[in-house]
């Protein structure tokens, strides 16, 4: 119940209303892409990283996508500056046509952006890591970790191993959204134990803060993991 006394109904990680929200919000773009944030918004629990963020300063998305997380903080955070960045340049436009804040920015992301960006208070990574090799993981962390500011936050939520059934039913859906619709872009995914994140994070040199999952009553095996950069490292 809010503050005038209405009830909020939260579904998987986030309110009821998000889905009227952000049908309105991609309004100028494609109805495939329209239907395509609906069903991302079904299939993830984005409410869960949105109350993980601070409530200002300076965010990085990495693999940003359409840009529903961008959506959820220009309603629910509107005090944060958001980038957003991905591979893909079909989705960036997608993003950039639904943008409504003058404090959201989406770049198509090279190796030369990643120098010009400068320092977050948090970079956010959803659902990014199980679509690169896992040889790739210290690459893209240490990139992600050299973003943030001494202190600073690194918000992941990415899908694991386990339950089995809950990762053969995503591996399923992954695969035909990469490699049959090609509506994202990357490897196809491969589901690891939280365990192997949480060495992954520490070999980058992040402090873990938390880590749990946040599936209950979802058909996908979704899992949060919250890590802060030392103070020991310089940009």
């Amino acid at each position: 119940m809010n503050a005038g006394g209405t009830v909020v109904l939260k579904l998987n990680g986030g309110r009821a209303s998000d889905y009227a929200y952000l049908w309105r919000h991609y309004g100028a773009v494609s109805l495939s892409d329209r239907l395509f944030v609906l069903v991302r918004r079904a299939c993830c629990p984005w409410g869960c990283v949105v109350d993980a963020l601070p409530a200002r300063g300076r965010i990085l998305d990495v693999g940003s996508g359409r840009g529903i997380l961008a959506a959820l903080i220009q309603r629910d955070r509107p005090q944060i500056d958001y980038v957003g960045v991905d591979l893909a340049e079909s989705v960036i436009r997608v993003a950039r046509a639904s943008a409504v804040s003058e404090r959201c920015a989406f770049h198509l992301l090279t190796d030369e952006l990643w120098t010009e960006l400068g320092a977050f208070d948090c970079v956010t990574l959803v659902d990014v890591l199980y679509a690169v090799p896992l040889q790739g993981w210290a690459a893209l962390l240490g990139r992600c970790v050299e973003r943030l500011k001494p202190g600073g936050l690194l918000v992941a939520k990415e899908t694991v191993s386990r339950p089995a059934w809950k990762r053969l039913l995503v591996t399923a859906q992954e695969r035909l959204a990469i490699q049959v619709l090609r509506y994202t872009k990357g490897e196809p995914p491969h589901f690891e134990p939280p365990e192997t994140y949480l060495e992954a994070f520490r070999a980058s040199g992040l402090n873990v803060l938390s880590h749990h999952p946040v599936h209950p009553g979802h058909p996908y095996p979704h899992y949060l993991f919250l890590a802060r950069r030392g103070h020991n490292r310089s940009l």
